[in-house]
């Protein structure tokens, strides 16, 4: 199967995020780590340094698996908007 199909391509992904609250987001798998898009994302309000952001790349039978988790340390309520970055 191509890695193109397999990939959450060209979309934007949206979410909320509580204060202190983890989230995990699968944004596909890929046959190679070349195959990997960068991603973009921004925040509402923004927020600064209040959400932090952790890309993992984790290798397993099956392909490459491209992992993003979003920590908040905002005291409020925040959405995140995720996109693959221009490249």
């Amino acid at each position: 199967m191509e890695a193109s199909t397999r990939s959450q391509k060209n979309k934007e992904i949206s979410l909320s995020l509580k204060p202190n609250e983890l989230k995990t987001i699968p944004l596909g798998i890929y046959e190679q780590e070349s195959d990997i898009p960068e991603f973009a994302y921004e925040t509402l309000p923004d927020v600064g340094d209040g959400v932090a952001v952790y890309p993992s790349n984790v290798k397993m039978v099956d392909g490459i698996h491209l992992i993003y988790q979003f920590q908040s340390y905002a005291h409020q309520t925040v959405m995140v908007f995720l996109k693959q970055a221009d490249v």
